[in-house]
């Protein structure tokens, strides 16, 4: 489970390549959860991405920390969000402004969080570990947090 997520994050035992017989089976029927898509493209990324987070994690403070998170979270403005998979590696960007700042959130981790990973220096003669996880934040162009975990 990444640090954003409400929910732990399911894997499917399928292939890649077995999804492509399954895309014309029922053409022409419109499928339920093509209402459901429907709905969340009309939903913002706010509320599409950070609310249900935000909601779990709200649910453990009280008073006027719950009050202040609240009031932070009324300003926020989700500009732009990304989720990738790079070979072995998660990646997660999202831009957003709270209160009039920028700000950038970037998190990358291991697929596989247990295994240890290698990647060559650049002068190609010694191997160095690689991050498990590494993320960053910046509000206003200045690093606010940058943190690997090994």
């Amino acid at each position: 489970m990444d640090s954003l997520s409400a929910d732990p994050v399911l894997y499917s035992s399928l292939e890649a390549d077995e999804f492509d017989d399954q895309s014309g089976e029922d053409e022409g029927q419109e499928d339920a959860g093509d209402e459901l898509d429907d709905e969340e493209e009309e939903m913002d990324l706010k509320d599409r991405i950070v609310q249900p987070r935000f909601e779990t994690w709200l649910s453990s403070k009280e008073g006027a920390t719950r009050e202040l998170l609240l009031e932070l979270y009324s300003r926020l403005e989700v500009l732009d969000y990304g989720a990738d998979f790079n070979s072995s590696v998660r990646c997660f960007r999202m831009e957003f402004s709270i209160a009039g700042m920028q700000g950038v959130y970037e998190q990358r981790s291991m697929a596989d969080p247990g295994s240890v990973a290698w990647d060559l220096s650049s002068d190609g003669e010694r191997l160095e570990p690689v991050p498990n996880l590494v993320t960053r934040w910046e509000l206003d162009e200045e690093t606010l947090i940058d943190c690997r975990q090994f």
